[in-house]
């Protein structure tokens, strides 16, 4: 057991391949093989990282990045390959065969070393990844193809050596992690004990004690699973002790508390209650100076501790018997006795463990001084220690100020007294003037489904140090912030989200998509996408059209040459778009109906549909070649690009066209007019 956190150590590698120096021809294929690689971090702990990172903890060592010692060919690879991984694990795709694009000199091409730099720089990334199998990989006509195997539980068939990931597991995941955020978002306006209290009655609600698992009392800490169970709503997944423990801390490790809580996991044995024996529980100390016990375990319906006998719970005597010490507690009249196994007695202080005597004394509930409505569905409520809490659904009503004539938001009498503002998970938008002055406001909470903060909702806010955003920072930066919001910009931005998949699929012979929660839209593959169209409903066919409204920024990664026609027509929100280096064509009304502002082409573009920006509002365009290269590209003169001010490498054109059968015309912003061919004008 290791001190409050998952703490992964990396070992020293063993690295051990075999393969030629220029691989093997196989007819018009050359191939490469390599033997297994272990850099000391087994299949669970790094499922473990990565269940850690959907759920916004952060434990252990960071990885830093050491792709740097990669060079050349093996570099290349090694960046075309990460996203498929992470795809991988994100459950994005199921096939572990990939597929990459390279092109260049591939004698210096090293297998080994492009491996080992993923599992050392990704091992969370690769937990489903069987580290035990050769890999190998081809390649033939441009393409570079890996199969990389699926250890035995994280595949379809849960047999060993083959290519095809169970793509439901990180759906599960995320769905627990979700479930998780979502009980923190709807407890944020609590005190701290009724947080801890409301974090109690959940996982007891949620999940019930695995009796058949833990009959033998032979069971191993450290699964992973214990803690999805608990947030998956699956009455048929039940957990132990270690369940129980590790789901509390959990919700408390992502929570905002105001004063200094802190939850640690100890286990050991005990006696006298549900799972004795071996055990796993909580000390918490809540800010007094006092460690309590909190055994959710025991807390459960049907134990000698429920509802909440044994939490925040202090001792009643001392244990002793012949040298082995422990405490003693009270419920119900049984008594239940825990003793610390000598690895968390080595590993923490004697103080870190000590409990105190007696109960936690639950404090007096702050005082509301002040309450109402602020939306159709939402309601409002300051008490006396400054925290204004937003409850409800839906959007908040936008505000103003006195002398404009608009109404002034309903605390605004109480602007100086608010010091902390918390948002609920359902609450979608944050209205203009809203916190207008509130001069002593250092710390918000904003949950991750928020999608618009209006003007001047945050102005005047001089000592906002503190933002706490339940989503991902990619989220927050496609947030829409209105202006005069500066205090949003200067303080400390906490972002607790980790994107999860929404959608994935194919969209070309040789092309797939992953849709996250964060508003990305990322494709990849290699060759061009599929056409779409608009079907008798007036829909768009594209396979993400569904989430048209939450589609913020797209990604297409290297490999791509095509847009289809029709394919983002009507993501009203989406703003940024990236396009590779090799990209040929764009089909017609591609962005019909988006936000673009500003758009990037690449030099390789060749040719570009009707309708493209239709409705768009796009003002300029960035091109990488110059004005003579864009005037090659068929499609460039339609009525479309006549208004957009066009920024080539050599010059910006405001205007253009053709004035005879083989020539041209360019009028740039320095007003020069340039006719470029030949012929009669």
């Amino acid at each position: 057991m290791k001190k409050n956190c998952f703490c992964l150590a990396l070992l020293l590698f063993i690295l051990v391949f075999s393969l030629p120096s220029f691989g093997e021809s196989q007819g018009t294929e050359t191939t490469w093989s390599c033997e297994p690689i272990s850099i000391g971090i087994n299949n669970s702990a790094a499922l473990q990282g990565y269940i850690d990172k959907a759920f916004g903890i952060r434990h252990g060592i960071e990885i830093t990045p050491k792709n740097a010692t990669l060079t050349g060919i093996n570099k290349t690879i090694y960046e075309q390959l990460v996203p498929l991984i992470q795809d991988i694990a994100s459950g994005g795709r199921s096939s572990t065969v990939l597929e990459i694009t390279v092109n260049g000199d591939l004698s210096e091409f090293n297998l080994g070393a492009v491996l080992h730099a993923l599992l050392v720089n990704h091992p969370y990334d690769l937990y489903w990844f069987d580290k035990t199998q050769q890999t190998g990989c081809s390649y033939g006509s441009g393409h570079m193809t890996f199969s990389m195997k699926v250890a035995s539980e994280y595949s379809v068939s849960k047999t060993t050596g083959t290519t095809e990931f169970d793509n439901t597991i990180p759906a599960d995941i995320s769905y627990a992690a979700a479930r998780a955020h979502s009980i923190v978002s709807d407890n944020a306006g609590k005190n701290d004990y009724q947080k801890l209290l409301a974090y109690k009655d959940a996982i007891c609600t949620l999940v019930s004690y695995n009796d058949e698992a833990a009959g033998d009392n032979a069971h191993d800490y450290g699964n992973p699973w214990q803690l999805i169970w608990v947030f998956d709503d699956n009455p048929e997944t039940n957990v132990v002790c270690e369940g129980y423990s590790k789901a509390f801390k959990y919700l408390c490790d992502l929570s905002q508390f105001r004063n200094s809580v802190s939850t640690s996991i100890v286990n050991g044995s005990m006696t006298g209650a549900t799972g004795a024996g071996r055990h796993m529980w909580n000390l918490v100390n809540i800010g007094d100076g006092k460690n309590y016990l909190a055994d959710i375990t025991n807390c459960d319906e049907g134990t000698v501790g429920s509802p909440d006998l044994l939490f925040m719970a202090g001792y009643s005597s001392l244990y002793d018997n012949n040298g082995t010490s422990g405490y003693i507690f009270t419920a119900n009249d049984s008594q239940i006795i825990y003793v610390y196994d000598s690895d968390i007695v080595d590993l923490y202080s004697a103080e870190e463990l000590a409990v105190a005597n007696g109960a936690y004394t639950v404090p007096a509930d702050p005082q509301i001084v002040a309450s109402g409505d602020c939306g159709a569905n939402l309601t409002w409520t300051l008490d006396n220690e400054g925290w204004l809490n937003i409850s409800g659904s839906g959007e908040m009503n936008h505000y103003g100020q006195d002398e404009g004539g608009s109404e002034q938001s309903p605390w605004f009498s109480h602007a100086l007294e608010i010091q902390h503002v918390t948002l609920s998970s359902d609450v979608s938008t944050n209205g203009s003037y809203a916190f207008d002055s509130c001069q002593q406001l250092t710390t918000i909470s904003l949950p991750k489904n928020l999608y618009d903060i209006g003007s001047n909702a945050f102005s005047g806010c001089n000592n906002l140090s503190d933002i706490f955003f339940g989503g991902t920072e990619t989220r927050w930066q496609l947030l829409n912030k209105a202006e005069n919001n500066e205090p949003l910009s200067t303080a400390h931005l906490h972002c607790s989200g980790q994107s999860t998949v929404w959608l994935s699929g194919t969209c070309g012979d040789h092309l797939t998509f992953t849709a996250s929660d964060d508003g990305t839209l990322i494709i990849r593959g290699t060759g061009e996408m599929y056409d779409y169209s608009y079907d008798e409903n007036n829909r768009g066919t594209a396979p993400w059209y569904d989430l048209h409204k939450e589609i913020y920024r797209v990604i297409l990664q290297p490999g791509v040459t095509s847009i289809g026609s029709f394919a983002f027509a009507d993501c009203f929100g989406l703003s940024i778009v990236s396009l590779p280096e090799g990209l040929l064509s764009i089909g017609n009304s591609a962005f019909y109906f988006c936000n673009l502002r500003n758009f990037v082409l690449p030099i390789s573009l060749t040719s570009i549909g009707t309708d493209v920006f239709s409705r768009c509002d796009l003002t300029e365009i960035q091109y990488a070649g110059t004005s003579a290269d864009w005037l090659n590209v068929s499609g460039c003169n339609q009525e479309d690009f006549q208004n957009i001010s066009l920024h080539c490498s050599d010059s910006v054109l405001i205007a253009y066209g053709t004035c005879g059968d083989n020539l041209s015309w360019t009028l740039d912003d320095t007003g020069l007019l340039n006719i470029r061919g030949s012929g009669e004008m």
